[in-house]
């Protein structure tokens, strides 16, 4: 009689404490990583500096819960954040801090600042966020470059009752396309950083916005905000109540 050989066994996905990487080329594939609800801490976090950013970061089909942050980056380059699922967080899903080149897409990430009791933390207060992109508001450039050339698509951001489903504050060259925000009171806020600095050339194409919350505490719903945008495309997006 032939030999049947059996199919191997499915591999679960890995079950990990929290991630730091201090190196390039660094892959992260079919992670679990679980902390604290509105806990401490990020589940993966990346701290590189402006003249040595961490390069070639690709963080991909993970679930990452709880922690205070999901996803966390300072100082990037090259960056791919994909199908990764990121719930419970305190303050935000992803949170990039100069970051120059890079995609996140096809993420889902939920319940984030869901529950949270203290509103007034300095430097918090009630902030929270889905997906966002900023950089530390020194006067220095070179120390602290804009998050630039970034693609933003197909993510889906739910529940965040506080604040902002997607985020940049002084972005450059970001396009935010085909993403979908439900439950948030501001779906996307596009606006300055600590100094003042324009965002500029950022792109909102295909989104659909739905559901919008307003709850006790949180801030005021308003779909689309943009605060001294120099130069960007709005088309295509769809608002529901």
């Amino acid at each position: 009689a032939p030999v049947v050989t059996p199919p191997p066994t499915p591999r679960p996905p890995s079950t990990s404490g929290p991630i730091t990487v201090t190196a390039h080329d660094v892959t992260i594939d079919g992670v679990t990583i679980s902390g604290a609800t509105n806990g401490s801490g990020a589940g993966i976090r990346a701290t590189g500096t402006a003249a040595n950013p961490i390069r070639n970061l690709t963080i991909r089909n993970c679930t990452i819960r709880g922690f205070n942050v999901g996803i966390l980056l300072y100082y990037v380059a090259n960056v791919t954040i994909e199908n990764c699922t990121i719930s419970d967080a305190g303050y935000a899903g992803i949170l990039i801090y100069s970051g120059v080149g890079g995609r996140i897409t096809g993420n889902t990430i939920a319940r984030i600042a869901v529950g949270r009791t203290n509103r007034t933390a300095s430097g918090v207060e009630n902030n929270a966020y889905g997906i966002a992109l900023s950089r530390i508001a020194s006067t220095s450039f070179a120390a602290d470059p804009r998050s630039s050339n970034f693609l933003v698509d197909g993510n889906l951001v739910t529940d965040v009752p506080l604040w902002h489903c997607y985020d940049t504050h002084a972005g450059d060259h970001i396009t935010f396309s085909n993403n979908t925000g439900r439950r948030c009171p501001r779906g996307f806020f596009i606006t300055v950083d600590g100094i003042g600095t324009h965002p500029q050339s950022i792109t909102l194409s295909g989104n659909r916005l739905e559901q919008g919350v307003q709850i006790s505490g949180g801030t005021n719903l308003t779909a689309v905000t943009l605060v001294n945008l120099n130069t960007g495309t709005i088309s295509g997006n769809a608002i529901s109540a």
